[in-house]
């Protein structure tokens, strides 16, 4: 399965069918969600933000030259120690927990360094709910 993909049931292949049809506007909705909490999640100096929609990102001037309808639906925080981490995913009631700690869990420390994996990196991907609600939820858990 991890080298060649699993083979579809035609049941499932129908539902991914159908979801395609409305993937263009999912996903511009994601993208606004993850620029507007990027934003807010800037404005905090204790919190790293790495998202490409973010006009002092190292990777700004290349989005703006590749990317045509958003920057993603993904952002990435460091928040100063793993143990802050935990505590921020712990405290975070909308965002599911998908995985903890396993990113790069097969890679050596200098690996991950290389790749930007730290263990206070938290790596968000941001769906169509309410942004308003995610943006309230992540100011109280940063407290």
């Amino acid at each position: 399965f991890r080298n060649k993909g699993a083979c579809l049931s035609p049941q499932t292949a129908f539902y991914n069918l159908l979801g395609m049809e409305t993937l263009g506007l999912r996903m511009e909705r994601a993208c606004d969600n993850a620029k507007r909490l990027a934003e807010f999640l800037n404005t905090y100096p204790d919190v790293t933000v790495n998202y490409p929609g973010l006009s002092d990102s190292l990777w700004h001037a290349q989005a703006e030259k590749v990317l045509q309808n958003g920057y993603g639906a993904i952002l990435t925080i460091r928040v100063g120690s793993k143990e802050r981490a935990f505590d921020l995913i712990n405290t975070l009631t909308i965002p599911k927990i998908v995985s903890e700690s396993t990113l790069n869990a097969h890679s050596t420390q200098k690996e991950q360094e290389e790749a930007g994996v730290f263990d206070d990196l938290i790596r968000i991907s941001v769906g169509i709910e309410d942004v308003e609600d995610l943006i309230e939820d992540f100011k109280h858990a940063l407290k």
